[in-house]
């Protein structure tokens, strides 16, 4: 060493350690909980910091046209502002003739006459396929789909409408035990729906309850899962202008929106009450790229106070909303797979709470948590 220099090193350690680590990307968070104990122990207190209120994370799921059992899913954490595609999808589950579909934020499924093949995994790498021996009771192809509690003891998955033509019951309605691995009947969806297929609804879970949304009228409908029946379809449309309506779970709270000529709102909605207070609007210029000039087909996902919205008709662009502060912060995600990918692939969405474990598990599978 040269004469006069001064050798002394430098550590970031405790509450400083932790300071930097809750700035760090969940990506790069993986690699530095195996640096060692300490490090580790920095990234588990940085997580569990009050203030560390991580965003959920959206997947947009290709499948390609020609060759339906191949898939890539594209991955962006709203925390860092960077997409990743995953190194890899599971296609165990997934036949040549199985049509990924999604529904609620999380799920993703594929739906055959006698079963039905599902992750709510947020980096979907773990599925689940219902007993081929007790099967579907009612044939379906374009059915609403929700599942109930899938990190809790029992999971139930609930299939609503969308049968054959030549089933008796159109409105029929099966709730799978995950755990029991068998269907069940249940009350039939009401009335209201009947001619309806189930891609002109949306379904949004809350507990117990399965709420569904007719797009075009803005009818909401709930469903007890536990007692296995239906509450009344309730209206709750303020504004006769809009022509598209989705529910959310957000957060706490359910959130309607709802498309017209004249932009997008937000409502917050009370299915007891069948009021809905305004929360606020997609600013006029953001609105007219988002809806443009075709009638939009559009997707709306959410958790924890976040919101995705996403028009196939103009996918270049998926925008979000941040409805946590008491007032609706918006912003536009470029969508990384436009071009060929999108002509020629069918798209699904989802969003999910992603984990450290999660991206460990899927993005670094390489790399193992320190053990002392």
């Amino acid at each position: 060493m040269a004469e006069g220099m001064v050798s002394y090193e430098s550590q970031l350690e405790g509450d400083v350690l932790e300071a930097v680590l809750s700035k760090v990307p969940m990506l790069d968070l993986v690699p530095a909980s195996v640096v060692n104990r300490a490090w580790r122990d920095g990234v588990a207190s940085a997580l569990a910091r009050p203030s560390a209120r991580p965003r959920p994370w959206l997947f947009l799921h290709h499948q390609r046209v020609l060759g339906p059992s191949r898939l890539s899913t594209h991955a962006y954490d709203p925390n860092s502002g960077t997409w990743v595609l995953l190194p890899h999808v599971p296609s165990g589950p997934l036949a040549a003739d199985e049509t990924i579909c999604a529904s609620q934020p999380s799920l993703l499924y594929t739906l055959t006459p006698t079963s039905l093949c599902f992750s709510s995994d947020p980096v979907k790498a773990r599925w689940v396929r219902t007993s081929e021996e007790a099967g579907l009771q009612v044939w379906r192809r374009d059915p609403a789909v929700a599942v109930v509690a899938p990190e809790g003891p029992s999971p139930r998955v609930v299939v609503m409408g969308g049968t054959w033509e030549f089933e008796e019951d159109a409105l029929a309605v099966e709730v799978y035990d995950v755990t029991a691995g068998r269907w069940e009947r249940c009350e039939s969806l009401p009335e209201r729906l009947k001619g309806v297929s189930g891609t002109t609804w949306q379904t949004a879970v809350s507990g117990r309850y399965v709420y569904v949304v007719e797009r075009g009228s803005g009818g909401l409908c709930r469903f007890d899962v536990d007692a296995g029946k239906w509450g009344p379809a309730v209206e709750l449309r303020q504004d006769r202008a809009v022509f598209h309506s989705s529910v959310v779970v957000s957060g706490d709270r359910i959130v309607l929106v709802g498309v017209s000529t004249e932009g997008v709102r937000l409502w917050e909605a009370d299915y007891e009450s069948s009021k809905c207070e305004l929360i606020g609007q997609m600013p006029a210029e953001m609105a007219e790229g988002f809806i443009g000039d075709q009638f939009p087909t559009v997707s709306c996902l959410g958790q924890r106070d976040f919101i995705y919205m996403y028009n196939s008709n103009r996918p270049e662009n998926i925008y979000a909303v941040d409805i946590s502060a008491g007032r609706c912060d918006w912003e536009i995600i470029k969508n990384p797979a436009t071009g060929d990918v999108e002509r020629m692939s069918r798209v699904a969405l989802t969003c999910s709470q992603v984990k450290l474990d999660d991206v460990r598990r899927v993005f670094r599978p390489e790399l193992t948590a320190f053990r002392a």
